[in-house]
């Protein structure tokens, strides 16, 4: 005669779901202390396990018995198999075997279940032998399951050796020349020189004969230079100069050198009056002027001193925030 093999598992749900319901509402009708145990200890589950087996080896259609917190019962498959699962934890169970013609072991007992348990009997008799399973009709498909949290990435595999380099492709047809920028905007003209003093007239000698011209001879070095004159001073320069305060122009280019006439601010950046600058603070306009004009080229820098060549009552200052200069 077959058997059900699922009545293990059906038992077991049904009277947790039994005990629960009455432990939840507080109607125990029958007085039975399990019913509260039961609710209480659901807070995990584990599984009760193990093979029934006999004289000529496993026995199918053995009866496996659940008793004790939880009563349930199944028959064990083809393979002498049975399992009790979604026990709740903490709960005491006893798991007993039988069949016709074997006598088994007494039952296995677990008090206070912590975890997947195991349970295997073995029958004794001459005619331990078991029942043939028959399987019953497939039920319908349960509904899917919530997918499984993502495990963690394996290691990344060792990196694979480098592949020989393909052939050099065919050298493509020049492009197009492109268009000429816009001319920049020219600098300041530097001041002049000071020039040599003239050198003495030697005393003139005899006139000679006509002799042939001769080669051209060295140019002789640069006499010292002479002391400056009175009045090498400019007026209209240098007098009530760069007093504009900084402001900012996003539409000047980074170095350029600006003129204005205003009084109270300038035309965009920083006064041309020496001043040393962070290095930190003004890295842009230091990536093109560098220590040129100053500064000890790792924490300072410094912007060109123009006063002396400012016209009067006017400020030049040279841009540090605005486009930076292309090569091109």
């Amino acid at each position: 005669m077959g058997r059900n093999l699922g009545t293990g598992i059906g038992a077991v749900a049904m009277t947790l779901v039994a005990a629960l319901a009455s432990g939840c509402t507080g109607q125990a009708g029958s007085g039975n202390p399990t019913t509260t145990q039961v609710a209480a200890a659901l807070t995990g589950t584990a599984t009760i396990s193990g093979t029934a087996s006999g004289p000529g080896g496993h026995l199918s259609g053995i009866k496996i018995s659940l008793n004790g917190s939880v009563q349930a019962a199944t028959f064990t498959d083809a393979n002498g198999q049975y399992a009790f699962t979604g026990l709740a934890l903490g709960l005491s169970y006893s798991v007993s075997a039988s069949g016709t013609g074997c006598t088994f072991s007494g039952p296995r007992n677990f008090n206070n279940l912590q975890a997947n348990q195991t349970a295997d009997f073995a029958g004794t008799g001459g005619s331990c032998v078991g029942v043939p399973v028959v399987p019953g009709p497939q039920g319908p498909p349960g509904p899917q399951g919530p997918a499984g949290a993502t495990g963690p990435a394996g290691p990344a595999g060792a990196v694979g050796a480098t592949g020989p380099a393909g052939p050099a492709g065919a050298t493509g047809a020049q492009g197009p020349a492109g268009s000429t920028g816009p001319m920049g905007i020219p600098g300041a003209t530097g001041p002049a020189g000071p020039a040599g003093p003239t050198g003495a007239t030697g005393p003139a000698g005899p006139t000679g004969a006509t002799g042939p011209t001769g080669a051209t001879g060295p140019a002789g070095p640069a006499g010292p230079p002479g002391p400056g004159g009175d009045g090498g001073v400019d007026p209209r320069f240098g007098n009530n100069v760069q007093n504009g305060r900084e402001a900012s122009n996003p539409a000047c280019i980074v170095g350029q050198i600006l003129l204005s006439a205003a009084q109270n601010v300038n035309a965009g950046g920083i006064p041309c009056d020496g001043r040393l600058l962070q290095i930190s603070q003004n890295q842009v306009l230091f990536a093109l002027i560098g220590t040129t004009y100053g500064g000890d080229g790792r924490t300072t820098y410094a912007v060109p001193d123009m006063r002396s060549i400012t016209p009067n009552n006017m400020t030049y200052s040279i841009c540090e925030f605005g486009i930076f200069p292309s090569a091109n």
